[in-house]
């Protein structure tokens, strides 16, 4: 009974984590700067990105930012006590995956790879779905110019408030794992 219960709750774990959406993030950041002894932050809000509607997820990308920081140590404070600033950007964008079954029966000789008789049938789908991508860009306040970027792209759906709430902390929390970049 042990046993079973062991393998149960292990096969539940398995499920659970293969649940977890993991996201493939891209980063790059100038290899000469210094992040030791930068913990003061300030946000950036972008300006109007056309076609997007902005207010609400400005809010939950700031607000996830602000979170993912402040729980790592850094302080936000004011833009002009800032030793960074943090800038993002997001877009999306109409994709399109092309998806194709082939599906054989009947006999084709002795081994498959030899000439034969049978059907075939070849099926295409067309998938549209729309792409969003994060970037978030960490800006030395002191030159202004970027030091670190993160970026990763998501495919999104319709989803609710609370819903993209969960999707952007997700995303936030992603990029800036890979922050600040590990000294050598």
């Amino acid at each position: 009974m042990r046993v079973f219960r062991a393998l149960l709750l292990l096969i539940c774990v398995a499920a659970i984590a293969g649940c977890a959406t993991s996201y493939i993030v891209d980063t790059d950041y100038d290899q000469e700067y210094s992040f030791q002894n930068k913990m003061r932050f300030a946000l950036k809000t972008p300006r109007q990105q056309i076609g997007i509607p902005q207010d609400l997820i400005n809010q939950r990308v700031e607000s996830s930012i602000t979170r993912a920081l402040t729980d790592r140590g850094y302080r936000q404070v004011e833009k002009d006590e800032a030793d960074l600033l943090i800038s993002y950007f997001f877009t999306t964008e109409n994709r399109q995956e092309i998806i194709d079954y082939h599906d054989y029966w009947g006999y084709y000789g002795p081994y498959w790879h030899r000439p034969g008789y049978g059907m075939g049938i070849q099926r295409s789908y067309v998938h549209n779905y729309r792409e969003g991508t994060l970037i978030i860009d960490i800006i030395d306040a002191e030159t202004r110019t970027i030091k670190w970027r993160g970026a990763t792209s998501t495919r999104l759906h319709h989803i609710s408030p609370e819903e993209k709430d969960q999707l952007i902390k997700e995303v936030v929390t992603a990029i800036l794992a890979k922050f600040p970049p590990l000294e050598i």
